[in-house]
């Protein structure tokens, strides 16, 4: 079918694209008022940097159609000169920025030739823009009114995603405090662990410690007692020695004549003594143990009142401070025996 017979059987005036990316090649003017232009609430858009927001308006009246431009920066021209507004005719072309179309009007819409008088045409004209004012600013109100839905739409959405991200991001802060809560609880059992330990750790110590202060005080006294009893023998061989020495003085009887006894008797004296004195240095040995025993106990409570406010140390790794050594038991004893 070509463009005559398409012409004949299409029943609406129509806009056909001869030049120009749009979406259909055949735009019909099946409005009484038809808007082109570059917005999105146009009757016909037409995307492209040269056409206006509102380029130029359609209008069908009874005396056919009428296009007026919209004070564009490109113009509307038809048929090659640029106009402001104009009647349509079958045939005529169509200049909007890079597009261009063909205007096709049906037999129904051809107007007859002029022959009324000046003033009936004057009249006319006059009724007809008074129409196209109206029309006009009818659809103006239209758009202004689709536009500011649009808008509002856009920023509903643009509110809604706002919203959505301003959600997510909570979410992702309630995520965070979920999980330090359960950093603190968790450390919070293991400080409570802790000093769990410690004060086992602390209860071990003490009862250690009250044993060894009464194992000390025992062999204290139990070396008191030797002590006591070395001196008083020593005292009495002692006083036994100087009595034989005068005896020998007086009886004149010289030293390398005397009884191997008395020999015996002294080398015996000696070796109290020298246990006398090893006695002595034990027992101020464990003097000594004792008071550091007290500093080491004294430091051990420094440290732990220092640490009550950090985190203690895991409870396998607290120990109760370590005891002080002692001479080997079965050595004291030993030295006791000989006594």
């Amino acid at each position: 079918m070509n463009a005559t017979q398409q012409r004949l059987h299409r029943q609406q005036p129509a806009l056909v694209v001869k030049h120009g990316n749009a979406e259909n090649k055949t735009l019909e003017l099946d409005h009484d008022g038809l808007t082109l232009g570059r917005a999105r609430g146009c009757d016909i858009e037409l995307n492209a940097p040269e056409v206006s927001t509102i380029h130029c308006i359609i209008s069908r009246t009874a005396t056919g159609l009428y296009i007026r431009d919209c004070k564009s920066r490109a113009g509307t021209r038809l048929n090659g000169q640029r106009i402001y507004e104009a009647p349509l005719h079958d045939g005529d072309v169509l200049q909007i920025g890079p597009f261009s179309f063909e205007v096709q009007v049906p037999g129904v819409y051809l107007l007859a030739p002029a022959r009324s008088s000046p003033e009936a045409a004057g009249q006319s004209r006059a009724a007809h823009l008074a129409r196209s004012r109206r029309h006009l600013a009818e659809l103006a109100l239209g758009l202004r009114e689709r536009l500011r839905a649009r808008e509002a739409a856009a920023r509903e959405q643009e509110t809604s995603q706002s919203l959505n991200l301003r959600r997510v991001e909570l979410d992702r802060q309630a995520e965070a405090l979920r999980v330090r809560i359960r950093d603190f609880e968790q450390k919070f059992l293991q400080v409570e662990d802790a000093e769990r330990h410690l004060a086992a750790a602390r209860e071990s110590m003490v009862r250690d410690q009250s044993a060894f202060r009464t194992h000390v005080q025992q062999v204290e006294q139990e070396l008191e007692q030797r002590r006591i009893q070395a001196e008083v023998e020593i005292q009495k061989r002692r006083q036994e020695l100087e009595d034989w020495y005068k005896e020998v003085e007086q009886g004149g009887v010289s030293l390398e004549h005397t009884s191997p006894d008395g020999l015996l008797f002294s080398e015996e004296l000696q070796e109290l003594e020298r246990r006398r004195q090893e006695l002595d240095r034990y027992a101020q040995h464990l003097l000594e143990t004792e008071q550091r025993l007290q500093e080491q106990t004294e430091t051990w409570q420094r440290e732990k009142a220092q640490a009550q406010g950090k985190t203690p140390a895991p409870a396998d790794e607290t120990s109760s401070p370590p005891k002080p050594s002692l001479p080997p038991e079965e050595n004291l004893e030993g030295l006791c025996a000989d006594l």
